[in-house]
């Protein structure tokens, strides 16, 4: 499973104008990834977003220490390779994606797609 998420603004008050960018929505995506993976057997998800600046803000460390400690759930870092969104998508079963274009091909690929929204 490929799950597609919005990265947050840098600092807290950019983050605050934006209901589906803001810190509060990014820690509610990650938790229910996190539900999400305890409560399926058999599946690994794999998180992917544009950019991964984020992950140093000390604001996401709970929420990512408790990620890091399911065995079934990681996010992907390699971004050195050309198209490797495209990749992880070609080889899933089920896409769970924040609105994005890549989940449009997704579905133009009939790769299913669920949309997560969270406003």
């Amino acid at each position: 499973m490929i799950v597609f998420g919005h990265h947050p603004p840098n600092n807290w008050v950019e983050s605050n104008i934006h209901p589906y960018l803001n810190w509060t929505a990014q820690i509610n995506f990650l938790e229910d990834c996190i539900k999400l993976s305890k409560n399926l057997e058999n599946v690994f998800i794999i998180l992917r977003y544009k950019t991964l600046d984020w992950l140093n803000n000390q604001y996401f460390k709970n929420t990512l220490n408790k990620m890091s400690n399911c065995e079934n759930i990681i996010i992907s870092k390699s971004y050195e390779e050309s198209f490797y969104s495209y990749k992880l998508c070609a080889n899933a079963d089920l896409v769970i994606a924040k609105y994005t274009s890549i989940a449009d091909e997704c579905l133009s690929k009939e790769i299913p797609v669920l949309f997560h929204e969270y406003t």
